[in-house]
Formats: structure tokens, sequence, C-alpha cells
């Protein structure tokens, strides 16, 4: 395709032998089964400036692996329909719309990761196939496949719908803030332990501190007596039938205790 060329008109090269096109950035729009039926097709480089894959663009195509540009925001109906060589496919998070069969067929695919931009996913998107070869056969569930998204994501609102295989990616935020709850609880309970032991521990050695002072001995005499004991004679009590002394006794007794030089 030569530069400057702008647009590629649908069904262009649909069931050309192909096995590899080079398309300028220059093209901004790719037409409607532009590539269908391109068995022999295995490689293609998107141009930077499409911003949708339109609805059969690279359906029964050999491609083998595919990237989506950033900037696509919407991949049509039928989009990759029985790509069954497509083994990995990359969905930038600019994506906001997967039309129904888009991957239909893909057995090559055993899972599809689903960015949280993408809030429409329509039906038989991902994970079908036909039970045959025939188209008119049965489309059952692939075996094994499995579709990658976040918790609150519509790929696993799909998967539910689908009976399809869903495994989370990322951390859901509402199990963050339990966790952290959680921790927070754990971590006052050790704490609140933690202090309980302390204080018990101190409380125990205050006791035994105070059991190791020694206590003052008894010094009483067990055969001390006091004077004034109720059942002892005061040797100083004045008996009441002393007779006082005369003025000649008492000049004497002075006499005897103050004798003159």
């Amino acid at each position: 395709v030569a530069d400057g060329v702008t647009a590629i008109a649908p069904y262009a090269f649909s069931g050309a032998s192909l096995s590899e096109i080079t398309v300028p950035d220059s093209v901004t729009e790719l037409g409607e089964g532009a590539f269908a039926n391109c068995s022999d097709l295995t490689q293609f480089t998107m141009p930077s400036g499409i911003t949708s894959i339109e609805s059969t663009l690279f359906a029964e195509t050999g491609l083998t692996s595919f990237t989506i540009p950033e900037g696509v925001t919407e991949i049509g109906d039928y989009a990759f329909y029985c790509c069954k060589s497509l083994t990995e496919i990359s969905i930038p998070d600019t994506v906001t719309k997967v039309g129904g069969g888009a991957f239909f067929g893909c057995t090559g695919i055993h899972g599809i990761t689903v960015p949280d931009s993408v809030t429409e996913i329509s039906d038989y998107a991902f994970g079908y196939q036909y039970e045959t070869e025939d188209p008119e056969s049965d489309v059952i569930l692939l075996p094994d496949f499995v579709l990658r998204g976040s918790a609150k994501s519509a790929a696993k609102a799909y998967a539910s719908d689908n009976d399809i295989s869903f495994k989370q990616i990322g951390i859901d935020g509402n199990m963050i803030i339990i966790a952290v709850i959680a921790v927070l609880a754990v971590l006052f309970v050790i704490v609140l332990i933690v202090s309980l032991v302390r204080r018990k521990q101190a409380r125990t050695q205050t006791e035994e501190a105070a059991a190791a002072v020694p206590q003052p001995e008894d010094m009483t005499d067990p055969n001390y007596k006091s004077i004034l004991d109720d059942d002892g004679d005061d040797p100083f009590e004045r008996s009441d039938n002393s007779t006082p002394l005369s003025g000649a006794e008492r000049e004497k007794l002075e006499a005897e205790a103050f004798p003159d030089d």
C-alpha cells in the first residue's frame, strides 16, 4: 500500500493470496472485511492511527499473533472470526468494546487478558467454537479457555454469564481494606496483651521487692517490767500514813545535808 493512502476500502483484499502486506501509518481507516479470508496472511502490523478494528477485518486469516495498538477503542463483530492459527492476542487499555463473536473459533488461544477499560462484551466474543468444522454445527465452549481480568471487570461478568473459567488479576480494593483492618486489629490485640503482661510483671516485681525488705526485730525484754505497771508498787509513792517532820527534825536533817565548813 502506497504512502499517503488514508483508507482501505471494505473487502479490498478479501480472499487474496497475501502472505504479508505493509500498510503505512498514513492509513487511518481499514474497511470492514478488508483482509478477510486471506488464509496465508500470518503477520500484520496495524497503522498507528487506527482507532477501530472493523467487523470481519481479519476473519479466517492465518495470523499467528497480533498486538492491537494503543488508541484502538473498539473491536468489531467477528473481527478475528475463526483465526485458528492465532495463539496470542494483546488488548490495550484503550479498548472499551468487544463486538459479538470477535474471537469466535480462535481455537489456538487458551486465554485472553481483558483490561478494565472494556465495559461492553457482546455475545460469543470469547471462548466459543463450532462443535465440528461445519459452521452449521452446534456452538460449544472452547476447552481449557481462561478469561483474565480484575474482580469487578466486564470480563468477570461475561465469564460468569457464559460459564467460562475466569482468573482474577490484580488486587481487589475491598480486599485491601479488609486486610488493612485485619492487620490493625491484630496489632491492637498484640499491644493490649503486651501492656497487660508488663503491668502484671511490674506488680509482681513491686510485691517481691516489698517482701525482700527486712522487718525490724522485736527489742522488747520479756523480763522488763515498768514501774508504772498497775500491779507494781511505786517506790516513790508517799505513804498516806507518813507523819510530817517537826521543826527540830527538819533542822537536824538540814544540818546533816549541809554541814558548816
